[in-house]
């Protein structure tokens, strides 16, 4: 895990307050109890979705957040979008099992200052939360020489593979194609028209190179097994 250097969060003595949007129970209650045990940081609240995250920071405004990317049928990086719209200084850490090389920038663009793997210590987390807070990026090992010169040129970070081209909507559809949800159902689940799911369907298939709906469910399907 790659940190910039930042200066402490509790330098002033105020707590820094931090939400926790993720759907599953251990993982959170394992965060909650680590925050705890911090003298600088404190939980401003755990929610599971995306409705009652931005309840959350309407009413009560927390200096941080810990978004998890996989919510379920959610999108987390429409979520980042979201709170970055309505609090632009909130410090966001995105946590999450994707792909870092497709991932992570993605995150960062949408307004994130940090991308943690599931698989990292409680510590570094708890970092890269106060990292952000700070002002500074956390991103792993493998990504950071990538994203970071790729941003210093102004050249596009995306990864090299075919899914890299979709765009974050288009690749939040297809990945609720690979898990075998209808056009209607996956309407319903992001929030858009049966039509509309139908051409970001056209464009996924147009951009991977796929020939029919069949192949486009096939190749979905396969990408969400691998990734999982």
């Amino acid at each position: 895990m790659v940190m910039t250097h930042c200066m402490p969060t509790e330098q002033d003595g105020k707590k820094r307050r931090v939400m926790i949007v993720d759907d599953h129970p251990v993982v959170c209650e394992g965060i909650v109890q680590a925050i705890a045990r911090e003298p600088d940081l404190e939980v401003a609240g755990v929610v599971t979705d995306i409705a009652a995250a931005m309840a959350l920071v309407k009413e009560d405004p927390p200096d941080a957040a810990i978004v998890d990317l996989g919510l379920g049928s959610e999108d987390g990086l429409e979520l980042v979008h979201r709170l970055v719209a309505e609090r632009p200084g909130i410090a966001i850490v995105a946590f999450s099992m994707y792909d870092e090389l497709l991932y992570a920038e993605r995150a960062l663009k949408a307004g994130a200052r940090g991308y943690v793997m599931k698989d990292v210590s409680i510590t570094t987390l708890l970092e890269a939360v106060r990292r952000a807070i700070a002002g500074n990026v956390t991103v792993g090992e493998k990504v950071t020489t990538k994203i970071l010169s790729l941003f210093g040129s102004g050249r596009e970070a995306h990864g090299q593979s075919e899914v890299s081209k979709l765009s974050d909507r288009e690749l939040a559809i297809f990945r609720l194609i690979g898990g075998g949800l209808t056009t209607r159902e996956i309407a319903e689940r992001v929030g858009l028209s049966i039509k509309t799911v139908e051409s970001h369907r056209l464009h996924i298939k147009k951009k991977l190179g796929l020939e029919s709906a069949n192949k486009l469910v096939v190749h979905a399907a396969a990408w969400v097994l691998d990734e999982g």
